[in-house]
């Protein structure tokens, strides 16, 4: 991998790093910017397998991505509340 970027990927490591809160014990989701997002799209989708990651457009929570596994338990959820 060429020098550049892999000091990109370092950098959106650490900024995901930086943005993952802990809130009185416990984890909260990931938060990363669109622009992070779209630059670093492959690593996103690895970090959504293991976690859900809030996308933030201008400081506004947009979307959450979230591995399909997880997005079919909450469906089955809703479908269970709703049957």
């Amino acid at each position: 991998m060429e020098r550049g970027r892999m000091e990109n990927r370092f950098a959106f490591v650490a900024t995901l790093a930086k943005n993952w809160q802990i809130d009185s014990g416990r984890q909260t989701m990931r938060t990363i910017s669109a622009k992070e997002a779209k630059y670093h799209f492959g690593k996103l989708i690895d970090i959504a397998r293991a976690e859900a990651v809030t996308v933030e457009k201008h400081g506004r929570a947009v979307v959450v991505v979230l591995a399909v596994e997880e997005y079919e338990r909450l469906k089955a959820i809703e479908a269970g509340q709703n049957g």
